[in-house]
């Protein structure tokens, strides 16, 4: 039962009152709003049939050994976890693996599953927006109710975003695929927590109620799930901590309301009561910011705990965590000749490195094959030519295999630990600079200011859609067992695919029209990027000058001014931070790259623009209305 305003509990006759009430309540906004639910519906519909339409690119997948076909073989957990000899065995984080896996027991479709996590993340993110703007309004009742097919061109900004249709971040069968639809879903479940927070400023006492409850915990599963999907989670940090304060500010401005309030009513005028009420909010405060993180650290300690029971050590990966990791961190840091934007680890800086351990000194057969061998057929991975970029964990991680020094996935660790110990005691020439991740070589301010040009290609990416291309599968030089690892995709996947010695297949109408429509979604996008540009420095300017001129306008619009300040605060600064380690690590490389990699900032720029627009709109709307009267 609930509790009312006066802080009792309600009787079971006054509980089922409150559900018949409720339900009457929710049928009655369905037949006022049939029109707005069957575009949803259609709308949604349409993105199903155009995701299940759009060729996936199975051949291409099973090329990329130590990529897409390395999450295929992870996603097997039974052979996965009896392989600890395997040297890729933890090379990548594998949220994205267990989704394969439990996809595959449950005979769901892959394509049906991406579409459907679309389509839930986007009506997340629209009903949350729409919630929370309606219920901007003051003391006096002031509020703008936008009309619902607003919020339905909304939904249809969100579901077709073009990263779903790229060939890279769309129809290609490996994680990155899920990356954008993720963070649209994190996005969605935060403003849904938000909007929890707010509605429990209309009730003088609120322990946690269900609701709550299910927001944060959903929260801290994607949280968790986002994690692990990729080991560059980080970048998404702050924007969680910004939306666990918001949640916490409107608990605590709740118990301010309602202690003024206790001082002008007679109610509340028991000291019990008026303490009852305050515990009771801080309670809920802290359990609504501790629930997604007590949530997240329960999955990371269990994905660490099964890591190290099967193969002895906790890492999720072990190119960014662990002794090799840190080996290639002091690397980074080692300056020497070779050193370049795209060469990290030139041969200068690893005999450095060879030199001040005996260790590495006692196995000449790693240095040689470090110097000289070939990693994976890729000259990209030879010493001799400079492992591009952070290409130099894998060539090592490889050596060691070919050398015998990976029987299993402790030994290493145990090796470059005292590699590492013998390097921290030696005292080698460090690189100018400064880095916000060990895992980035150092660089100058003038370095970070000639990356201006990447910067620049990651704003075409994620804000004006340009780089993004929608390709059919690639069927060129089939490698001798392409056909049966397109055939364990298909097993883990419940697709048909397509194969290297039939392409005929892919050809069919379906498949045309799918990479036709795919085609026509994205040059739309394109062409009204510009507006959204305009729209959203609109929004911002409006913002800051409602701001400036805090004191002299309705709560209302302080309400909005604020929605818009912490959203472009929270959004534009994980993006800049997600851009700017791109620029870090991609410097030198192609376009596409870039659209590749900051394909998770696109969401949270459509939020900024989302809520620009509304902005917009609402002033336009209230200027008529006062023209008017």
């Amino acid at each position: 039962m609930q509790n009312n305003a006066s802080g009792e509990k309600d009787s079971p006759l006054q509980a089922k009152v409150s559900i018949g009430t409720r339900r009457d309540h929710v049928l009655t906004w369905i037949c006022a709003h049939w029109g707005y639910i069957i575009a949803l519906v259609l709308v949604s519909c349409a993105r199903m049939y155009i995701g299940g339409i759009v060729p996936l690119r199975a051949n291409a997948s099973a090329k990329n050994t130590l990529d897409d076909y390395l999450m295929i073989e992870y996603a097997q957990l039974q052979e996965h976890f009896q392989s600890s000899a395997n040297t890729w065995a933890l090379a990548k984080a594998m949220s994205f693996s267990y989704l394969l896996n439990i996809l595959t027991k449950l005979g769901i479709r892959y394509t049906t599953f991406v579409s459907l996590l679309w389509i839930v993340s986007a009506l997340m993110v629209v009903s949350a927006i729409r919630r929370i703007w309606n219920r901007c309004n003051d003391q006096y009742g002031n509020v703008l109710c936008l009309p619902y097919w607003i919020f339905a061109v909304i939904y249809v900004f969100l579901v077709f975003c073009p990263t779903a249709f790229d060939k890279d971040t769309g129809t290609r069968i490996y994680r990155e695929s899920f990356v954008a639809p993720t963070v649209m879903l994190l996005v969605g479940l935060s403003l849904l927590l938000i909007l929890a927070a707010i509605d429990t400023r209309t009730r003088a006492v609120r322990w946690i109620t269900a609701r709550e409850l299910l927001w944060g915990v959903l929260l801290g599963v994607a949280w968790c799930f986002f994690w692990f999907l990729k080991e560059s989670g980080i970048w998404l940090a702050p924007a969680l901590i910004v939306v666990l304060a918001i949640a916490a500010y409107c608990h605590i401005s709740g118990m301010k309301r309602y202690r003024a309030n206790a001082q002008e009513s007679a109610a509340h005028a028991s000291c019990s009561s008026h303490a009852h009420v305050m515990w009771g909010r801080a309670v809920s405060a802290i359990c609504m910011v501790a629930v997604p993180l007590v949530v997240f650290a329960a999955g990371n300690a269990t994905y660490r705990g099964i890591n190290e029971r099967y193969f002895g050590v906790p890492y999720a990966s072990v190119r960014t965590e662990g002794a090799i990791a840190g080996f290639f961190e002091r690397l980074y840091a080692i300056d020497g000749p070779g050193k370049t934007e795209e060469h990290w680890v030139p041969w200068s800086v690893m005999e450095q490195a060879i030199n001040a351990s005996p260790t590495l000194q006692s196995h000449p057969e790693l240095v040689d094959a470090l110097k000289h061998g070939v990693f994976v057929d890729d000259v990209d991975g030879m010493w001799e030519m400079g492992p591009h970029h952070d290409m130099a964990v894998w060539t090592m991680m490889d050596a060691l295999a070919r050398c015998g020094l990976y029987p299993d996935q402790e030994a290493p660790q145990r090796l470059f630990e005292q590699i590492n110990d013998e390097l921290d005691q030696a005292n080698l020439p460090h690189v100018d600079g400064f880095t916000f991740s060990a895992s980035l070589v150092p660089k100058t301010l003038t370095d970070i200011w000639d990356l201006r040009q990447e910067w620049w290609a990651s704003f075409e990416s994620t804000v004006l859609w340009k780089h993004y291309v929608v390709a059919d599968d690639d069927f060129e030089s089939p490698m001798s067992e392409q056909n049966s690892r397109v055939r364990l995709m298909e097993l883990t996947l419940n697709e048909t695919l397509d194969r290297a010695d039939d392409p005929v297949t892919s050809r069919n109408g379906q498949h045309a029209m799918g990479l036709l429509l795919a085609r026509g979604i994205v040059a739309i996008y394109r062409y009204i990027a510009p507006i959204g540009v305009a729209i959203a420095g609109c929004g911002i300017v409006l913002a800051g000058a409602q701001l400036a001129r805090w004191r002299h306008i309705g709560e209302s619009d302080r309400k909005r001014a604020l929605m818009m300040f912490w959203t472009t605060f929270a959004c534009a600064g994980c993006s800049f931070a997600l851009v700017l380690a791109v620029s870090w690590l991609c410097s030198g490389r192609t376009t596409e790259t870039f659209a590749y990699y900051t394909a998770a900032a696109v969401p949270l720029i459509q939020l900024i623009e989302i809520v620009a627009a509304l902005c917009c709109i609402n002033a336009v709307v209230l200027l008529l209305q006062r023209r008017t009267q």
